[in-house]
């Protein structure tokens, strides 16, 4: 490519002005940060959202989402394995539905082959009073990829996603800089005296705290936890994982068992079975005993197939209407 006085651009060059011309100066940055992979040298690079609360900022009706909840438990017929569920329930609906409290997901890839090397952190942040009146969540998300597990390569098991960060941008770490990022992350949302704690959201989220903690991670205690495969499994005996979850509240999704868009889902997941309308659409509310069928062969294949990829299912519109016709004729 060619300047205004004939002279050649490369390198840096030719990015700045591919990117002057495709999107414009004011999209500069977004055309950078799109899917790529910084090298962190020190954890403290990366930019920790920074809480600050005055006495004058109020959710506001706040006072609407505690009068719907108690309309809720009020007419709604739950009937739960446990008498115990239904308490966790409310404890997990108040944390979040009221959004008086930020909740941060955290969650951890590991080397299929060795559960003990972690090869990525994942973490998403929704903080209420940062869109009071959107009808769209603000969700901070940051990618991690542990530097000295880097090789580490997943792909029998699970699919290998670690480059799939569907947020934009990973920050690669070692693990001394993962914990200081951690540390500092954290101490901004629990221990602080002039905002609310955190409430932590996970997918059986024990094992991402006990690892946490094993590096060096502090998380306080006691934690106010909300996990959904304990909120999945008040209503199912079965079909508890992250992607069979999703399927079931009907939340698109897409390259799960990368950390971070775990993270995400995850925590839109905790939304949904904490939301009062979900709950009713969905009968969440019930206890629904299933005995899985046997599976064949080549059914456990398809399930294979499908737990690593992607695709969504096909049906064959002209196949489902003779379908949906036969059983309207019978």
């Amino acid at each position: 490519m060619l300047n205004s006085f004939g002279r050649r651009i490369t390198g840096v060059g030719l990015l700045e002005k591919r990117s002057n011309f495709y999107l414009g100066s004011g999209r500069k940055r977004l055309f950078y940060r799109f899917n790529s992979t910084k090298n962190i040298t020190d954890a403290c690079k990366v930019e920790t959202p920074n809480r600050t609360m005055t006495g004058s900022e109020v959710l506001p009706k706040e006072s609407i989402y505690a009068d719907n909840l108690k309309r809720y438990y009020d007419n709604a017929r739950f009937e739960f394995r446990k008498e115990s569920d239904l308490q966790s329930l409310k404890d997990s609906m108040e944390s979040l539905y009221l959004r008086k409290r930020p909740a941060m997901c955290i969650d951890v890839e590991a080397w299929e082959r060795n559960i003990s090397k972690v090869t990525e952190v994942g973490v998403a942040i929704y903080d209420p009073k940062d869109s009071p009146y959107s009808i769209f969540p603000v969700i901070k998300q940051y990618h991690i990829i542990i530097k000295e597990h880097e090789r580490m390569v997943n792909g029998r098991f699970c699919p290998d996603n670690k480059r799939k960060f569907m947020g934009g941008t990973s920050y690669k770490m070692s693990m001394t800089e993962c914990r200081s990022f951690m540390n500092k992350l954290i101490s901004e949302y629990w221990g602080r005296t002039d905002v609310p704690d955190a409430v932590l959201v996970g997918h059986n989220v024990k094992a991402d705290i006990n690892w946490l903690r094993s590096v060096g991670v502090r998380l306080p205690e006691p934690l106010a936890i909300v996990d959904t495969s304990k909120l999945h499994s008040m209503s199912f005996t079965s079909g508890g994982s992250l992607r069979n979850i999703l399927r079931l509240l009907q939340i698109p999704h897409g390259y799960l068992h990368n950390a971070a868009n775990d993270a995400y889902y995850t925590l839109l997941a905790a939304f949904a079975y904490c939301d009062p309308e979900t709950r009713t659409k969905l009968s969440l509310d019930t206890f629904h005993p299933d005995v899985p069928p046997k599976q064949s062969k080549s059914e456990k294949l398809q399930k294979r197939k499908r737990m690593l990829s992607d695709n969504a299912d096909l049906v064959v519109w002209s196949d489902s209407l003779t379908s949906n016709n036969d059983n309207t004729s019978t």
